[in-house]
């Protein structure tokens, strides 16, 4: 079975984890501008609070990951460049079904029967319902 292996890389591929880094701080500080305004003017939310706590969370570790995805490719040589693309996916796919997770998991604390989960915000409220309700 052929196996194919980095021999040569452009270092201009620093680039695009250059504008990643940019795109997730300037996100991050979205999130935390947004959070800061909801809580200082009283939101309460469990799950709003959730949702910021781990999209922080969330975009500070994807920064991390793209600060080392730039400097390990700027300081070693190309054929290990899988060294930084793996764990980044994979740190990706555990931060995103944490935020489902812990969802779930405060929809199943919140309500015994889980068919309609109030969501109140200082500007807006939101509501959810299960398929199940919505059909009747």
């Amino acid at each position: 079975m052929p196996t194919c292996f980095i021999t040569a890389a452009s270092r201009k591929i620093v680039i695009a984890w250059l504008a990643l880094t940019v795109i997730d701080t300037f996100q991050c500080a979205l999130l935390g501008y947004r959070a800061y305004r909801e809580f200082s003017f009283g939101g309460r939310s469990r799950l709003v609070t959730l949702i910021y706590k781990d999209g922080i969370i969330y975009y500070i570790f994807m920064m991390g990951m793209s600060v080392v995805c730039m400097t390990l490719f700027l300081t070693l040589p190309p054929e290990y460049l899988r060294l930084t693309t793996g764990p980044t996916h994979v740190i990706h796919t555990a931060l995103t079904a944490r935020v489902v997770l812990h969802v779930r998991r405060l929809a199943a604390k919140q309500c015994s029967n889980p068919s309609w989960i109030s969501v109140e915000s200082t500007d807006r409220t939101m509501l959810f319902a299960s398929a199940q309700q919505l059909s009747q």
